[in-house]
């Protein structure tokens, strides 16, 4: 999506398509991350690794969002770049 916005005029139908690919893959990452992560603890600890984990990718949602805002504000936004 960077790289259509860099580049000119980036297409609704190109980020709507982009979009869906990027659900898709999330639609497959989630519960197969999930699966690992219930099948490798026990019983009572389950719970608490499950809210672990699942506080991990929340907070990586919002402190990557924030990062990028600050990395946009220090840096012109054609110099940061998603890896």
């Amino acid at each position: 999506m960077a790289v259509l916005v860099l580049a000119g005029e980036p297409r609704l139908w190109q980020m709507m398509l982009l979009t869906a690919l990027g659900g898709t893959g999330q639609a497959f990452f989630s519960p197969a991350a999930e699966g690992m992560l219930m099948s490798s603890v026990r019983g009572a600890q389950a719970s608490r690794a499950f809210a672990v984990f699942r506080m991990a990718m929340r907070g990586a949602v919002v402190g990557g969002a924030a990062l990028g805002g600050a990395m946009v504000a220090a840096i012109r936004p054609g110099g940061v770049r998603s890896r």
